[in-house]
């Protein structure tokens, strides 16, 4: 899939979702994408456990067991906000989202 049919269906994805149109707000279409709206409708509520050091865990263990930090060792994160990170590092946010929509 291009770049542009990624970013079609992920959107058409999120609307099915509940996302309202609000791209006309946006001054670039990829904003959208990048936003606490489209995140949420998107890839929702799903809690993801997430170690201080930014690791993602299994479960919740007392201390960090990746740098053994215990003062908080791990916060629980909602999928949107953890998705909406993840993507935010990648240089094509595009990139990040395609494995979401690809077949």
């Amino acid at each position: 899939m291009t770049d542009k049919e990624v970013f079609d269906k992920a959107i058409e994805i999120a609307k099915s979702k509940g996302l309202h149109d609000f791209e006309h707000l946006f001054v670039k279409p990829i904003d959208v994408i990048r936003s606490n709206d489209f995140a949420k409708a998107f890839w929702g509520e799903q809690r993801y456990v997430m170690t201080c050091c930014g690791r993602d865990s299994e479960v919740a263990w007392p201390e960090c067991i990746y740098c053994g930090h215990n003062e908080p060792a791990i916060r629980i994160i909602d999928g949107w906000q953890y998705h909406l990170k993840k993507m935010s590092l990648k240089e094509n946010s595009i990139d990040y989202l395609r494995k979401f929509v690809e077949p």
